[in-house]
């Protein structure tokens, strides 16, 4: 009974197959591969609406100061560096005009420093107690230990507005007062791969000054940007 009856199981079964063979096929959306369903790469015309790269390098971004670079952009020369500031000869003077003149001069001394990578005034100026200039040393570090550079347009604008004597318990003896206008610059940012220009800032300064070994040096400096 059972070899008779296989050869009309066989036929029954060949009856079927087209039709299995098209459900296997008819899959619905949420049942094909993952990969197909995540496939954001943009169409070719998006591709084409990308803003292309400049000779430089640089490609625009929604801020129309910041630009994405597509490689290393060299250093302006040394000639475009800023030039080294010399430690003022009232400095060696143990009065409060010393006191100023060195607080004038730190803010060449910063800008140097920046421009060149060239920390070598900036510590012997300003004493580890200072936090604000252990900050900044690894902002100007960066520039001798990367491809990172500023350049900066012109010189700080200085306009000392007080004086103040410390009392005892304070850090230093005298503390000086002073608006200063940060010239616009322009900074490449070699690990984020970023050109960006920056405009000139107006910072107040409160820079505290002791007299040691013979020369005026920053001990606390406190820094706001004012409108």
């Amino acid at each position: 009974m059972s070899t008779r009856k296989l050869p009309l199981l066989i036929a029954i079964s060949l009856m079927f197959a087209p039709a299995l063979a098209a459900c296997a096929n008819d899959t619905t959306p949420s049942e094909q591969a993952p990969q197909a369903m995540s496939d954001n790469k943009p169409t070719e015309t998006e591709a084409k609406n990308e803003p292309a790269a400049d000779e430089n390098g640089l490609i625009p971004t929604d801020d129309p100061n910041v630009f994405k670079a597509t490689k290393i952009l060299p250093r302006p020369p040394e000639s475009a560096q800023y030039p080294k500031p010399e430690y003022p000869a009232l400095g060696y003077e143990n009065s409060i005009y010393g006191a100023e003149a060195v607080a004038i001069y730190f803010e060449d001394m910063v800008v140097h420093a920046y421009s060149t990578g060239d920390t070598t005034d900036f510590e012997a100026i300003c004493t580890s107690a200072a936090e604000w200039c252990r900050r900044q040393l690894k902002g100007v570090k960066k520039v001798t230990e990367t491809d990172t550079w500023y350049k900066f347009e012109n010189a700080p604008e200085v306009t000392v507005t007080g004086y103040g004597v410390v009392p005892d318990d304070g850090p230093g003896e005298y503390s000086i007062r002073m608006e200063t206008l940060i010239p616009a610059s322009t900074y490449f940012n070699s690990q984020k791969m970023t050109f960006s220009k920056h405009p000139q800032d107006k910072v107040l300064r409160h820079i505290f000054l002791s007299y040691q070994d013979g020369r005026w040096v920053i001990v606390d400096l406190g820094s706001e940007v004012i409108p």
